[in-house]
């Protein structure tokens, strides 16, 4: 899936690349996993500020964080 990702990203389907992103998300949140440094989520909310879509980084960003909140 990642690479698929990576050539719609590529190819300028940008917004497939996104929604397989989003897929890939919570397919991986579904599963149970190691903590590692690299976090689905901001990886997601990376991808959508790099095409301007604040709103939905925010949220996604904002929702991370209170999770991790005691």
């Amino acid at each position: 899936m990642v690479a698929l990702g990576v050539a719609r990203w590529d190819s300028g389907r940008i917004t497939e690349a996104l929604d397989l992103a989003a897929t890939a998300v919570r397919e991986a949140t579904e599963r149970p996993y190691e903590t590692t440094y690299f976090s689905p989520h901001l990886r997601l909310a990376s991808a959508l500020v790099y095409v301007r879509r604040l709103d939905e980084a925010t949220a996604i960003t904002n929702s991370v964080e209170s999770s991790r909140r005691p």
